[in-house]
C-alpha cells in the first residue's frame, strides 16, 4: 500500500487501460473455457491502486479491462463469454483487431456531457461484458445489442468508466480531454469545467 500511495502522490489523473481478463475468483466465479489464464499480481495492484484513486477523488478514466476492474471493485460480476449472453461475436469479430459499432448514451450524464447521446463507430475489442452492475454505480452507455458500455460513479469527480477503446479513434479525444481538465483542477485545487 505505500507504493500505491507513492505512486498517487505523483499523479493529477489515471487510466486504467485494457488487457488481459481479470481472474474470476476475484468476483466469485468458476473460470469459463474462454476466460484468459489469471495474472494474480495484476488485478490485486490494480484493484489497490484503482481503489485507492477513488478514495482519493483522483480523476480516472477507465477502459476495457479498466471498466470491468471498476465494476468488480464494487461488488459487481462479469459476463465471462458475451457472445453466449448476446447471440454474436460483434464486440470482437476477430482476436487482435478491433471492431465497430455505436452505443447510446444516457442523457445527464457525464459521458453525455462528453460525447452527445450517440457515439458512432467505437473501437471494440472484448468478449466479456458486465453481469451485475456494482454498488454506487450508474450505467450510462449501451451497445444495439443491450449490452452495457459504459458506467460512472457520480460521486466522484470524474470516475468514467467505458468497455470501447477511444484511444483508437483517430478523431475524437474528448474523453481523454475531459480528463486532462479534471486533472487539471484536481492538481489546481479547483472545479472542473467539464
Amino acid at each position: 500500500t505505500e507504493a500505491v500511495e507513492e505512486t498517487l502522490d505523483a499523479l493529477d489523473g489515471l487510466i486504467f487501460s485494457g488487457g488481459i481478463d481479470i481472474d474470476p475468483a476475484v468476483y466469485g466465479a468458476e473460470r469459463h473455457p474462454s476466460t484468459d489464464p489469471a495474472q494474480v499480481h495484476r488485478d490485486a495492484g490494480e484493484m489497490a491502486l484503482l481503489e485507492a484513486a477513488l478514495d482519493r477523488d483522483l480523476p480516472t478514466l477507465a477502459i476495457c479491462r479498466g471498466f470491468q476492474l471498476l465494476n468488480v471493485l464494487r461488488g459487481g460480476d462479469l459476463i465471462q463469454h458475451l457472445p453466449e449472453a448476446v447471440g454474436h461475436e460483434g464486440h470482437r469479430e476477430v482476436l487482435g483487431t478491433f471492431s465497430e459499432h455505436p452505443v447510446e448514451v444516457k442523457d445527464g450524464t457525464r459521458l453525455a456531457a462528453i460525447l452527445g447521446p450517440r457515439h458512432e463507430g467505437v473501437k471494440s475489442s472484448h468478449h466479456q461484458g458486465i453481469g451485475r452492475v456494482g454498488e454506487g454505480l450508474v450505467e450510462t452507455a449501451w451497445a444495439e445489442d443491450g449490452s452495457l458500455e459504459g458506467l460512472e460513479d457520480t460521486s466522484r469527480r470524474f470516475a468514467v468508466a467505458v468497455l470501447w477503446h477511444p484511444e483508437m479513434e483517430d478523431d475524437d479525444k474528448r474523453l481523454f480531454e475531459a480528463l486532462v481538465a479534471e486533472a487539471t483542477a484536481f492538481r489546481g485545487g479547483g472545479e472542473s469545467d467539464a
